[in-house]
């Protein structure tokens, strides 16, 4: 029972850095606060 949830946690937790990675790796894009502002 403990290991089930450890290692559901540690694919929870492998799949935000997987995806963190992807946003440093790539940008945000169209995400990114800055991209609403007008340039001055």
């Amino acid at each position: 029972m403990v290991a089930q949830l450890q290692v559901t946690a540690f694919m929870a937790n492998l799949s935000r850095v997987g995806g963190a990675l992807l946003i440093a790796h790539f940008g945000a894009g169209p995400l990114t606060l800055d991209g609403r502002s007008r340039p001055r």
